[in-house]
């Protein structure tokens, strides 16, 4: 009886440790001009009910800051902000209603309205060597706070005036 419950235990266990490595994502990535191996669990984008998965680059989180592929985000249909990108100096602008952003590659400061805002991690152009894709990735934090959505707890829960987008780990 001894053996079948510790039996009964390892399988469990087994199942569990199985089941939380099955959702992690092991991909190479290039930014800040080296390649780095990342693992993470996939994150879910789910606005309204309405899941957005970015062509070819999933959410990655880098030291502790989600970043996003800046345009299948805010130009989704529940949040409808108009991104255009400046080559010559490497910047994204997000548009939305009154609220101008702007972020430029590999620096820390942003601006919104033209007033200058510090950032905990700089906007990143991000390869994934897996799917040979590159994407402008943004700290999802920053934006949404400053479009007025509130960011909260553990399944990184924004919420808009009207409007939520949840964001979560696919095994929540």
């Amino acid at each position: 009886m001894n053996t079948m419950i510790k039996g009964v235990v390892a399988g469990i266990v087994f199942m569990f440790v199985m089941g939380m490595t099955s959702y992690a994502q092991e991909r190479t990535l290039i930014y800040n001009g080296t390649q780095h191996q990342y693992t993470t669990k996939a994150v879910t984008i789910d606005v309204n009910n309405d899941i957005i998965e970015p062509e070819g680059m999933d959410p990655v989180i880098i030291n502790g800051t989600t970043l996003v592929p800046v345009r299948e985000v805010m130009e989704s249909v529940n949040i409808q902000a108009q991104v255009s990108w400046v080559a010559q100096t490497q910047t994204v602008v997000i548009v939305r209603e009154d609220i101008r952003i702007e972020l430029s590659i590999g620096n820390t400061q942003a601006y919104v309205n033209g007033s200058p805002v510090e950032l905990d991690v700089a906007p990143m152009l991000i390869s994934d060597q897996d799917v040979n894709i590159t994407k402008t990735m943004v700290p999802i934090r920053f934006i949404s706070e400053v479009l007025g959505m509130k960011l909260s707890g553990t399944l990184r829960r924004i919420i808009f005036p009207f409007k939520e987008i949840f964001m979560m780990p696919s095994d929540y």
